[in-house]
Protein backbone atom coordinates (compact mmCIF):
# COMPACT_ATOMS: atom_id res chain seq x y z
CA UNK A 1 0.00 0.00 0.00
CA UNK A 2 1.19 3.62 -0.95
CA UNK A 3 2.00 5.89 1.69
CA UNK A 4 -0.70 9.16 1.47
CA UNK A 5 0.06 13.03 1.57
CA UNK A 6 -3.11 14.71 2.88
CA UNK A 7 -3.30 18.64 1.97
CA UNK A 8 -5.66 20.62 3.98
CA UNK A 9 -7.35 23.39 2.61
CA UNK A 10 -7.01 25.55 5.75
CA UNK A 11 -9.58 28.28 4.39
CA UNK A 12 -12.30 25.74 3.65
CA UNK A 13 -11.78 23.99 7.25
CA UNK A 14 -11.90 27.69 8.85
CA UNK A 15 -15.09 29.35 6.87
CA UNK A 16 -17.14 25.63 7.31
CA UNK A 17 -16.40 25.64 11.14
CA UNK A 18 -16.84 29.64 11.85
CA UNK A 19 -20.30 28.97 9.98
CA UNK A 20 -20.90 25.65 11.62
CA UNK A 21 -20.75 26.66 15.00
CA UNK A 22 -22.11 29.47 16.63
CA UNK A 23 -22.36 31.22 20.45
CA UNK A 24 -18.96 29.78 21.31
CA UNK A 25 -16.24 31.22 23.08
CA UNK A 26 -14.13 31.52 25.74
CA UNK A 27 -15.47 33.08 29.52
CA UNK A 28 -13.45 36.32 28.84
CA UNK A 29 -16.28 36.59 25.47
CA UNK A 30 -13.37 35.65 22.74
CA UNK A 31 -14.89 33.72 19.78
CA UNK A 32 -13.13 29.96 19.59
CA UNK A 33 -15.94 28.38 16.88
CA UNK A 34 -13.74 28.53 14.53
CA UNK A 35 -10.29 27.25 16.13
CA UNK A 36 -12.71 24.23 17.67
CA UNK A 37 -14.20 23.16 14.42
CA UNK A 38 -10.91 23.45 13.33
CA UNK A 39 -9.46 21.20 15.55
CA UNK A 40 -12.35 18.98 15.36
CA UNK A 41 -12.52 18.41 11.69
CA UNK A 42 -8.68 18.47 11.68
CA UNK A 43 -8.67 15.34 14.22
CA UNK A 44 -11.61 13.23 12.49
CA UNK A 45 -9.60 13.43 8.87
CA UNK A 46 -6.33 12.11 11.05
CA UNK A 47 -8.86 9.63 12.75
CA UNK A 48 -11.08 8.96 9.50
CA UNK A 49 -7.66 8.10 7.15
CA UNK A 50 -4.37 7.94 9.76
CA UNK A 51 -2.62 9.95 6.60
CA UNK A 52 1.20 9.26 6.98
CA UNK A 53 1.65 12.64 5.91
CA UNK A 54 -0.10 15.99 6.72
CA UNK A 55 0.26 19.86 5.61
CA UNK A 56 -2.41 22.46 5.94
CA UNK A 57 -2.14 25.43 3.15
CA UNK A 58 -3.76 29.16 3.64
CA UNK A 59 -3.78 32.07 0.93
CA UNK A 60 -1.31 34.55 1.78
CA UNK A 61 -2.53 38.07 2.57
CA UNK A 62 -2.62 40.72 0.00
CA UNK A 63 -2.92 40.50 -4.13
CA UNK A 64 -2.17 36.88 -6.52
CA UNK A 65 -0.42 36.41 -9.80
CA UNK A 66 -4.38 36.87 -10.85
CA UNK A 67 -4.66 40.12 -10.12
CA UNK A 68 -1.72 40.95 -12.35
CA UNK A 69 -4.33 38.98 -15.32
CA UNK A 70 -7.58 40.73 -13.97
CA UNK A 71 -7.44 43.72 -11.39
CA UNK A 72 -10.82 42.51 -10.47
CA UNK A 73 -9.95 39.67 -9.37
CA UNK A 74 -11.81 38.51 -6.33
CA UNK A 75 -12.66 42.03 -6.01
CA UNK A 76 -16.27 41.58 -5.02
CA UNK A 77 -15.84 39.18 -2.09
CA UNK A 78 -16.60 40.37 1.17
CA UNK A 79 -14.12 40.54 3.89
CA UNK A 80 -13.26 37.92 6.15
CA UNK A 81 -15.71 38.10 9.00
CA UNK A 82 -14.15 40.02 11.85
CA UNK A 83 -14.15 37.05 14.69
CA UNK A 84 -12.84 35.01 12.19
CA UNK A 85 -9.91 36.99 11.37
CA UNK A 86 -8.96 37.14 15.55
CA UNK A 87 -9.43 33.65 15.77
CA UNK A 88 -6.96 32.81 12.56
CA UNK A 89 -3.71 33.67 14.61
CA UNK A 90 -5.28 30.20 17.19
CA UNK A 91 -6.24 28.02 14.26
CA UNK A 92 -2.41 28.44 12.96
CA UNK A 93 -1.54 27.53 16.46
CA UNK A 94 -3.61 24.29 16.37
CA UNK A 95 -1.69 23.32 13.49
CA UNK A 96 1.49 24.22 15.42
CA UNK A 97 0.90 22.12 17.85
CA UNK A 98 -0.88 19.50 16.20
CA UNK A 99 3.06 19.45 14.64
CA UNK A 100 1.09 19.70 10.82
CA UNK A 101 3.52 22.13 9.16
CA UNK A 102 1.43 25.11 7.46
CA UNK A 103 2.45 26.87 4.13
CA UNK A 104 1.74 29.88 2.78
CA UNK A 105 3.10 32.02 0.15
CA UNK A 106 2.93 35.77 -1.58
CA UNK A 107 1.12 35.73 -4.80
CA UNK A 108 -0.41 32.51 -4.50
CA UNK A 109 -3.35 31.01 -3.42
CA UNK A 110 -3.58 27.65 -0.86
CA UNK A 111 -5.30 25.99 -4.04
CA UNK A 112 -1.88 26.38 -6.42
CA UNK A 113 0.26 25.61 -3.32
CA UNK A 114 -1.93 22.24 -3.07
CA UNK A 115 -1.49 21.81 -7.14
CA UNK A 116 1.84 21.86 -6.52
CA UNK A 117 2.92 19.91 -3.56
CA UNK A 118 0.12 16.69 -5.16
CA UNK A 119 2.20 17.07 -8.23
CA UNK A 120 5.22 16.89 -6.55
CA UNK A 121 4.20 14.27 -4.25
CA UNK A 122 1.98 12.00 -7.10
CA UNK A 123 5.90 12.31 -8.83
CA UNK A 124 7.77 10.55 -5.77
CA UNK A 125 5.28 7.48 -5.91
CA UNK A 126 2.89 8.99 -2.98
CA UNK A 127 -1.19 9.25 -2.98
CA UNK A 128 -2.64 12.29 -2.74
CA UNK A 129 -5.57 13.41 -1.12
CA UNK A 130 -6.73 17.15 -1.21
CA UNK A 131 -9.50 17.99 1.70
CA UNK A 132 -12.07 20.76 0.29
CA UNK A 133 -14.60 21.93 -0.44
CA UNK A 134 -13.62 24.05 -3.37
CA UNK A 135 -14.91 22.21 -6.77
CA UNK A 136 -11.71 23.84 -8.25
CA UNK A 137 -9.64 21.23 -7.00
CA UNK A 138 -11.40 18.73 -9.27
CA UNK A 139 -9.22 19.95 -12.25
CA UNK A 140 -6.20 18.17 -10.83
CA UNK A 141 -8.02 14.99 -9.52
CA UNK A 142 -6.39 11.88 -11.06
CA UNK A 143 -5.34 8.13 -10.88
CA UNK A 144 -2.87 9.66 -8.05
CA UNK A 145 -4.61 12.53 -6.65
CA UNK A 146 -7.82 12.50 -5.25
CA UNK A 147 -10.40 15.09 -3.23
CA UNK A 148 -11.76 14.53 0.16
CA UNK A 149 -15.06 16.29 0.05
CA UNK A 150 -15.56 18.29 3.53
CA UNK A 151 -19.02 19.15 2.84
CA UNK A 152 -20.15 15.47 2.17
CA UNK A 153 -18.49 14.17 5.24
CA UNK A 154 -15.13 13.57 4.05
CA UNK A 155 -16.19 11.88 0.92
CA UNK A 156 -13.29 10.67 -1.41
CA UNK A 157 -13.50 12.02 -4.93
CA UNK A 158 -11.75 10.24 -7.40
CA UNK A 159 -12.10 10.60 -11.70
CA UNK A 160 -14.80 8.37 -11.84
CA UNK A 161 -16.79 10.36 -9.14
CA UNK A 162 -16.30 13.43 -11.18
CA UNK A 163 -17.52 11.72 -14.36
CA UNK A 164 -20.52 10.48 -12.56
CA UNK A 165 -21.63 13.87 -11.37
CA UNK A 166 -20.48 16.16 -14.06
CA UNK A 167 -20.32 13.83 -17.05
CA UNK A 168 -16.55 15.38 -18.07
CA UNK A 169 -13.01 14.49 -17.46
CA UNK A 170 -11.77 15.79 -14.41
CA UNK A 171 -9.34 18.67 -16.11
CA UNK A 172 -12.46 19.74 -17.99
CA UNK A 173 -13.64 21.13 -15.08
CA UNK A 174 -11.31 23.87 -15.82
CA UNK A 175 -13.53 24.75 -18.88
CA UNK A 176 -16.66 24.50 -17.51
CA UNK A 177 -15.63 27.10 -14.83
CA UNK A 178 -14.16 29.27 -17.64
CA UNK A 179 -17.68 29.13 -19.16
CA UNK A 180 -19.77 29.87 -15.87
CA UNK A 181 -17.64 31.78 -14.50
CA UNK A 182 -17.36 32.16 -10.51
CA UNK A 183 -19.28 34.69 -8.77
CA UNK A 184 -17.70 34.06 -5.70
CA UNK A 185 -14.03 35.16 -7.24
CA UNK A 186 -15.02 37.71 -10.01
CA UNK A 187 -14.32 35.49 -12.40
CA UNK A 188 -16.31 36.80 -15.79
CA UNK A 189 -16.76 33.90 -17.72
CA UNK A 190 -19.90 34.22 -20.26
CA UNK A 191 -23.11 36.26 -19.76
CA UNK A 192 -25.66 34.21 -19.83
CA UNK A 193 -24.46 30.80 -19.41
CA UNK A 194 -24.13 28.86 -15.90
CA UNK A 195 -22.74 25.71 -15.18
CA UNK A 196 -25.94 23.55 -16.32
CA UNK A 197 -25.19 25.18 -20.17
CA UNK A 198 -21.76 25.30 -19.59
CA UNK A 199 -21.33 21.51 -18.62
CA UNK A 200 -23.27 20.40 -22.28
CA UNK A 201 -21.12 22.56 -23.76
CA UNK A 202 -17.88 20.91 -22.56
CA UNK A 203 -19.83 17.37 -23.06
CA UNK A 204 -20.45 18.40 -26.95
CA UNK A 205 -17.17 21.00 -27.92
CA UNK A 206 -14.61 19.55 -25.33
CA UNK A 207 -12.91 22.51 -24.61
CA UNK A 208 -13.22 26.55 -24.20
CA UNK A 209 -11.50 27.00 -27.89
CA UNK A 210 -13.94 24.21 -29.23
CA UNK A 211 -16.94 26.03 -28.50
CA UNK A 212 -15.85 29.17 -29.72
CA UNK A 213 -14.61 26.98 -32.85
CA UNK A 214 -18.21 25.75 -33.35
CA UNK A 215 -20.70 29.23 -32.23
CA UNK A 216 -22.57 28.18 -35.56
CA UNK A 217 -23.98 25.32 -33.97
CA UNK A 218 -24.95 26.27 -30.49
CA UNK A 219 -28.63 26.78 -30.21
CA UNK A 220 -29.93 30.10 -29.43
CA UNK A 221 -29.36 33.58 -31.27
CA UNK A 222 -28.23 35.60 -28.28
CA UNK A 223 -26.02 33.03 -26.74
CA UNK A 224 -24.17 32.77 -29.82
CA UNK A 225 -23.67 36.46 -29.88
CA UNK A 226 -22.86 36.00 -25.64
CA UNK A 227 -20.33 33.97 -26.80
CA UNK A 228 -18.61 35.63 -29.52
CA UNK A 229 -18.98 38.72 -27.55
CA UNK A 230 -17.23 37.35 -24.62
CA UNK A 231 -14.61 35.19 -26.11
CA UNK A 232 -11.95 37.03 -24.72
CA UNK A 233 -13.74 36.84 -21.30
CA UNK A 234 -13.99 32.90 -21.95
CA UNK A 235 -9.97 32.48 -22.12
CA UNK A 236 -9.16 34.88 -19.49
CA UNK A 237 -11.59 33.28 -17.16
CA UNK A 238 -9.66 30.05 -18.12
CA UNK A 239 -6.32 31.32 -17.13
CA UNK A 240 -7.74 32.07 -13.54
CA UNK A 241 -9.22 29.46 -13.00
CA UNK A 242 -6.66 26.96 -13.97
CA UNK A 243 -4.72 25.60 -10.76
CA UNK A 244 -0.64 26.53 -10.75
CA UNK A 245 0.94 23.22 -10.43
CA UNK A 246 4.70 24.69 -10.84
CA UNK A 247 5.20 27.16 -7.74
CA UNK A 248 8.67 27.36 -6.63
CA UNK A 249 8.29 25.63 -3.04
CA UNK A 250 9.37 22.57 -1.79
CA UNK A 251 7.44 19.18 -0.40
CA UNK A 252 9.16 18.48 2.79
CA UNK A 253 8.28 15.21 3.71
CA UNK A 254 9.86 14.61 6.87
CA UNK A 255 8.42 17.91 8.18
CA UNK A 256 5.25 16.76 7.16
CA UNK A 257 4.94 13.15 8.81
CA UNK A 258 2.67 12.58 11.14
CA UNK A 259 3.68 12.01 15.20
CA UNK A 260 1.74 12.42 18.47
CA UNK A 261 1.39 16.01 19.28
CA UNK A 262 3.32 17.40 22.22
CA UNK A 263 0.74 16.63 25.35
CA UNK A 264 1.84 19.22 27.37
CA UNK A 265 1.43 21.97 24.33
CA UNK A 266 -2.01 20.55 23.95
CA UNK A 267 -3.19 20.52 27.56
CA UNK A 268 -1.96 24.67 27.45
CA UNK A 269 -4.16 24.68 24.28
CA UNK A 270 -7.17 23.43 25.58
CA UNK A 271 -7.28 25.31 28.57
CA UNK A 272 -6.63 28.78 26.97
CA UNK A 273 -9.54 28.34 24.28
CA UNK A 274 -11.47 26.70 27.52
CA UNK A 275 -12.66 23.63 25.09
CA UNK A 276 -13.17 21.23 28.84
CA UNK A 277 -14.43 18.27 27.05
CA UNK A 278 -11.26 17.96 24.64
CA UNK A 279 -9.01 18.25 27.94
CA UNK A 280 -11.47 16.31 29.81
CA UNK A 281 -10.87 13.49 27.28
CA UNK A 282 -6.73 13.79 27.37
CA UNK A 283 -6.64 14.68 31.10
CA UNK A 284 -9.14 13.25 32.95
CA UNK A 285 -9.91 14.80 36.49
CA UNK A 286 -7.36 12.91 39.33
CA UNK A 287 -9.42 12.51 42.46
CA UNK A 288 -8.18 14.60 45.30
CA UNK A 289 -6.83 13.23 48.55
CA UNK A 290 -7.67 15.80 51.02
CA UNK A 291 -8.88 15.91 54.66
CA UNK A 292 -11.03 19.02 55.75
CA UNK A 293 -12.16 19.45 58.98
CA UNK A 294 -14.30 22.36 61.60
CA UNK A 295 -12.93 23.79 64.21
CA UNK A 296 -15.29 23.46 66.86
CA UNK A 297 -12.98 23.17 70.22
CA UNK A 298 -10.31 25.20 72.27
CA UNK A 299 -7.68 22.12 72.08
CA UNK A 300 -8.18 22.48 68.07
CA UNK A 301 -7.70 25.72 68.17
CA UNK A 302 -4.35 25.85 70.11
CA UNK A 303 -3.31 22.83 67.87
CA UNK A 304 -3.28 25.27 64.76
CA UNK A 305 -1.93 28.54 66.55
CA UNK A 306 1.09 26.58 67.24
CA UNK A 307 1.16 25.01 63.89
CA UNK A 308 1.06 28.60 62.48
CA UNK A 309 3.99 29.32 64.51
CA UNK A 310 5.85 26.86 62.66
CA UNK A 311 4.63 28.02 59.37
CA UNK A 312 6.39 29.93 56.70
CA UNK A 313 3.15 30.59 54.65
CA UNK A 314 -0.24 29.96 55.47
CA UNK A 315 -3.22 30.31 52.43
CA UNK A 316 -6.44 31.91 53.81
CA UNK A 317 -10.17 31.65 52.38
CA UNK A 318 -13.12 34.26 53.56
CA UNK A 319 -16.64 32.78 53.73
CA UNK A 320 -18.80 36.14 53.67
CA UNK A 321 -22.37 37.23 53.72
CA UNK A 322 -21.95 39.30 50.61
CA UNK A 323 -19.56 41.44 47.78
CA UNK A 324 -18.82 44.54 49.30
CA UNK A 325 -15.84 44.33 51.46
CA UNK A 326 -17.23 47.42 53.41
CA UNK A 327 -20.83 45.74 54.35
CA UNK A 328 -20.53 42.68 54.53
CA UNK A 329 -20.09 40.34 57.68
CA UNK A 330 -17.17 38.01 57.67
CA UNK A 331 -19.10 34.70 58.55
CA UNK A 332 -15.96 32.15 58.96
CA UNK A 333 -12.24 31.45 57.09
CA UNK A 334 -10.70 28.54 56.07
CA UNK A 335 -7.14 28.05 56.45
CA UNK A 336 -4.15 25.62 54.45
CA UNK A 337 -0.80 24.91 55.59
CA UNK A 338 -0.23 22.04 54.00
CA UNK A 339 -1.51 20.97 50.42
CA UNK A 340 -4.56 18.45 50.79
CA UNK A 341 -5.15 19.81 54.25
CA UNK A 342 -7.23 22.64 55.73
CA UNK A 343 -9.21 23.72 58.76
CA UNK A 344 -12.67 25.26 59.06
CA UNK A 345 -13.01 27.95 61.39
CA UNK A 346 -17.18 29.49 61.96
CA UNK A 347 -17.16 32.73 63.31
CA UNK A 348 -20.73 32.28 65.12
CA UNK A 349 -21.63 34.88 68.05
CA UNK A 350 -20.44 34.59 71.63
CA UNK A 351 -17.48 32.88 72.40
CA UNK A 352 -17.05 30.85 69.60
CA UNK A 353 -16.34 34.02 67.22
CA UNK A 354 -14.22 35.89 69.92
CA UNK A 355 -11.70 32.57 69.73
CA UNK A 356 -12.18 32.39 65.83
CA UNK A 357 -11.00 36.01 65.73
CA UNK A 358 -8.24 35.88 68.25
CA UNK A 359 -6.84 32.70 65.64
CA UNK A 360 -7.56 34.93 62.70
CA UNK A 361 -5.80 37.98 64.54
CA UNK A 362 -2.68 35.98 65.16
CA UNK A 363 -2.63 34.35 62.11
CA UNK A 364 -1.95 37.70 59.88
CA UNK A 365 -0.25 39.61 62.09
CA UNK A 366 3.11 37.80 62.18
CA UNK A 367 5.30 38.99 59.36
CA UNK A 368 7.39 36.33 59.52
CA UNK A 369 4.90 34.08 57.38
CA UNK A 370 3.18 35.00 53.89
CA UNK A 371 -0.57 35.15 53.50
CA UNK A 372 -1.61 33.83 50.42
CA UNK A 373 -5.40 34.22 49.61
CA UNK A 374 -7.59 35.44 46.39
CA UNK A 375 -8.50 39.21 46.07
CA UNK A 376 -6.22 40.80 49.01
CA UNK A 377 -7.58 43.64 48.86
CA UNK A 378 -10.77 42.79 49.83
CA UNK A 379 -9.26 40.47 52.88
CA UNK A 380 -7.21 43.48 53.91
CA UNK A 381 -10.67 45.74 53.99
CA UNK A 382 -12.93 43.73 56.10
CA UNK A 383 -10.56 42.34 58.10
CA UNK A 384 -9.48 46.18 58.91
CA UNK A 385 -12.75 46.53 60.06
CA UNK A 386 -12.47 44.12 62.64
CA UNK A 387 -9.66 45.83 63.93
CA UNK A 388 -7.29 42.91 62.25
CA UNK A 389 -4.51 44.14 60.09
CA UNK A 390 -2.21 41.91 57.88
CA UNK A 391 1.14 42.57 58.30
CA UNK A 392 3.24 39.76 56.60
CA UNK A 393 4.14 39.04 52.86
CA UNK A 394 1.00 39.17 50.64
CA UNK A 395 0.56 36.62 47.81
CA UNK A 396 -2.54 37.16 46.05
CA UNK A 397 -3.13 33.98 43.21
CA UNK A 398 -5.99 36.20 41.42
CA UNK A 399 -3.34 38.85 40.87
CA UNK A 400 -0.95 36.10 39.78
CA UNK A 401 -3.04 34.69 37.37
CA UNK A 402 -3.78 38.24 35.63
CA UNK A 403 -0.39 38.92 35.37
CA UNK A 404 -0.03 35.54 33.55
CA UNK A 405 -2.65 36.02 31.42
CA UNK A 406 -3.81 39.82 31.19
CA UNK A 407 -7.19 38.31 30.09
CA UNK A 408 -9.52 35.80 31.74
CA UNK A 409 -11.59 34.42 34.54
CA UNK A 410 -9.82 34.40 37.60
CA UNK A 411 -12.39 32.18 40.12
CA UNK A 412 -10.62 30.70 42.32
CA UNK A 413 -12.72 27.30 40.55
CA UNK A 414 -11.71 28.35 37.21
CA UNK A 415 -7.81 28.74 38.21
CA UNK A 416 -8.08 25.27 39.83
CA UNK A 417 -9.06 23.92 36.51
CA UNK A 418 -6.68 26.07 34.63
CA UNK A 419 -3.31 25.46 36.55
CA UNK A 420 -4.16 22.30 38.65
CA UNK A 421 -6.27 19.97 36.35
CA UNK A 422 -8.61 20.03 39.75
CA UNK A 423 -12.63 19.46 39.75
CA UNK A 424 -13.52 21.90 42.06
CA UNK A 425 -16.29 19.49 44.63
CA UNK A 426 -17.57 22.27 47.26
CA UNK A 427 -16.96 25.84 45.30
CA UNK A 428 -19.69 25.15 42.49
CA UNK A 429 -22.49 24.29 45.00
CA UNK A 430 -21.63 27.17 46.75
CA UNK A 431 -21.33 29.38 43.61
CA UNK A 432 -24.56 28.05 42.75
CA UNK A 433 -26.54 28.97 46.39
CA UNK A 434 -25.13 32.53 46.09
CA UNK A 435 -26.19 32.65 42.21
CA UNK A 436 -29.55 32.07 43.17
CA UNK A 437 -29.53 34.12 46.30
CA UNK A 438 -29.76 31.64 48.84
CA UNK A 439 -28.74 32.65 51.99
CA UNK A 440 -25.60 31.23 54.43
CA UNK A 441 -27.68 30.61 57.19
CA UNK A 442 -29.85 27.93 54.28
CA UNK A 443 -26.94 26.16 53.48
CA UNK A 444 -25.60 23.41 55.58
CA UNK A 445 -22.85 24.16 57.55
CA UNK A 446 -21.15 20.71 56.04
CA UNK A 447 -20.96 22.49 52.47
CA UNK A 448 -19.70 25.93 53.75
CA UNK A 449 -16.76 24.13 56.20
CA UNK A 450 -15.50 21.99 52.85
CA UNK A 451 -16.42 24.62 50.56
CA UNK A 452 -13.76 27.38 52.59
CA UNK A 453 -11.54 24.46 52.96
CA UNK A 454 -11.18 23.23 49.26
CA UNK A 455 -10.82 27.30 48.65
CA UNK A 456 -7.41 27.64 50.72
CA UNK A 457 -6.14 24.04 49.44
CA UNK A 458 -6.68 25.60 46.31
CA UNK A 459 -5.41 28.92 47.26
CA UNK A 460 -2.10 27.25 49.20
CA UNK A 461 -1.26 25.37 45.88
CA UNK A 462 -1.88 27.69 43.62
CA UNK A 463 0.69 30.13 44.94
CA UNK A 464 3.52 27.48 44.65
CA UNK A 465 2.47 26.50 41.48
CA UNK A 466 1.71 30.06 39.69
CA UNK A 467 4.78 31.48 41.65
CA UNK A 468 6.40 28.86 39.55
CA UNK A 469 5.46 30.01 36.62
CA UNK A 470 6.06 34.27 37.38
CA UNK A 471 9.72 32.77 37.85
CA UNK A 472 9.73 31.31 34.56
CA UNK A 473 8.47 34.29 32.62
CA UNK A 474 10.34 36.57 34.55
CA UNK A 475 7.18 38.27 36.46
CA UNK A 476 8.70 37.65 39.46
CA UNK A 477 9.77 40.71 40.26
CA UNK A 478 7.35 42.99 38.91
CA UNK A 479 4.66 40.80 40.87
CA UNK A 480 6.61 41.46 44.13
CA UNK A 481 7.85 44.48 44.21
CA UNK A 482 4.71 46.58 42.35
CA UNK A 483 1.46 44.83 42.26
CA UNK A 484 1.45 43.07 45.92
CA UNK A 485 2.38 46.67 47.48
CA UNK A 486 -0.15 48.32 44.80
CA UNK A 487 -2.44 45.89 46.45
CA UNK A 488 -1.96 47.56 50.13
CA UNK A 489 -2.65 51.04 48.38
CA UNK A 490 -5.62 50.15 46.57
CA UNK A 491 -7.27 48.23 49.98
CA UNK A 492 -6.43 51.91 51.38
CA UNK A 493 -8.02 54.08 48.95
CA UNK A 494 -10.60 51.97 48.99
CA UNK A 495 -11.10 51.71 53.19
CA UNK A 496 -10.44 55.52 53.34
CA UNK A 497 -12.66 56.53 50.60
CA UNK A 498 -12.80 59.85 48.83
CA UNK A 499 -15.05 62.85 49.01
CA UNK A 500 -17.10 64.27 46.50
CA UNK A 501 -18.74 67.42 45.49
CA UNK A 502 -21.96 65.44 44.09
CA UNK A 503 -23.32 68.66 42.37
CA UNK A 504 -20.20 69.88 40.74
CA UNK A 505 -20.59 65.98 39.10
CA UNK A 506 -24.27 65.94 38.10
CA UNK A 507 -23.72 69.73 36.64
CA UNK A 508 -20.44 67.84 34.96
CA UNK A 509 -22.75 65.10 33.82
CA UNK A 510 -25.12 67.17 31.83
CA UNK A 511 -22.61 69.34 29.78
CA UNK A 512 -20.59 66.11 28.93
CA UNK A 513 -24.17 64.70 28.03
CA UNK A 514 -24.63 67.62 26.04
CA UNK A 515 -21.06 67.72 23.99
CA UNK A 516 -21.65 64.23 23.50
CA UNK A 517 -25.22 64.80 21.72
CA UNK A 518 -23.83 66.78 19.38
CA UNK A 519 -20.95 64.87 18.38
CA UNK A 520 -23.10 61.58 18.02
CA UNK A 521 -24.85 64.00 15.56
CA UNK A 522 -21.73 65.23 13.78
CA UNK A 523 -20.29 61.21 13.75
CA UNK A 524 -24.01 60.61 11.64
CA UNK A 525 -23.91 63.24 9.90
CA UNK A 526 -20.40 62.46 8.45
CA UNK A 527 -21.34 58.91 7.91
CA UNK A 528 -24.58 59.15 6.39
CA UNK A 529 -26.59 57.92 8.63
CA UNK A 530 -27.19 56.62 12.15
CA UNK A 531 -25.55 53.35 13.40
CA UNK A 532 -24.32 52.08 17.09
CA UNK A 533 -21.08 54.24 18.00
CA UNK A 534 -20.30 52.06 20.83
CA UNK A 535 -20.18 49.29 18.58
CA UNK A 536 -16.50 48.38 17.04
CA UNK A 537 -18.17 46.52 14.10
CA UNK A 538 -20.71 48.87 13.14
CA UNK A 539 -17.68 51.56 13.61
CA UNK A 540 -15.27 49.84 11.19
Amino acid sequence: MRKRLFLIDGASYAYRSFYAIRNLSTSTGFPTNAIFGFLKSLNKLIADFSPEYLIVTFDSKGPTFRHDKFKDYKIQRKPMPEELAEQLPGIKRVCSVMGVPLIEKPGYEADDLMATLAAKAAAEGLEVYIATGDKDMLQIVDHNIKVVHTHRENAIIDPDAVRKEYGIEPVQIIEMLALAGDASDNVPGIPGIGNKTALSLVREFNDVEGVLDNIDKITGAKRKQNIRDNAGAARLSRELVTLDSNVSIELELEKARMTEPDRDELVQLYREFEFKGLLKAIQPAQERNTDYKTLSTADQISEIERRIEEAEEIALSLILSGDDPMTCDLKGFGISLEQGHAWYAPLDDGAGRERGLDLLNKLVKSKAVRLAGHDLKDYIIILRRLGIEVAGELIDVEVAAYLLRPEGNYAIDTLARKYLDATPKYLPKLAEAKKKKVKLVELPSELISNAACEMADFILELSHKLGRELDRKDLARLFHEVELPLVRVLAQMEYQGVKIDRDFLADMSVEFKQKLDRLELKIYDIAGGAFNINSPKQLA
